[in-house]
């Protein structure tokens, strides 16, 4: 019986302590990801057309701008709202980048991102 015990209050211990880690997790994932995001958009014209300082300067923007919003979304418990609010994000962010890239550029960027 002590075993029992001693076995179940180890694993809810273990079990409160996995999800007081996870928090800080996210908030640093989340911030993470702005820069990654970023940098993923600008790492796909690295490769062939370049993008100039101020191009980039603007992708840094853009994802910036709308981190505070993906940090909301990231909380919305409902998977089909979550999900339909990412879509709008994306659209919103998808909208933004066709006003800082050329016309071959956005190709660029819609084709990699469809990978």
């Amino acid at each position: 019986m002590g075993l029992a015990c001693f076995l179940f209050l180890g694993s809810q211990v273990s079990f409160a302590q996995s999800k007081q880690e996870k928090k800080p997790l996210v908030a640093k994932t989340t911030v993470q990801s702005t820069e990654l995001n970023a940098e993923k958009v600008i790492g796909i014209f690295e490769r062939g057309s370049q993008l100039n300082d101020s191009q980039k300067n603007k992708v840094h923007s853009i994802f910036e701008a709308v981190e505070e919003k993906r940090k909301g979304i990231a909380t919305v418990e409902d998977d089909k709202e979550r999900q339909r609010k990412t879509a709008l994000l994306q659209n919103y962010i998808n909208t933004k980048l066709m006003d800082v890239l050329t016309d071959q550029q956005y190709k660029t960027y819609l084709e990699a991102m469809s990978r």
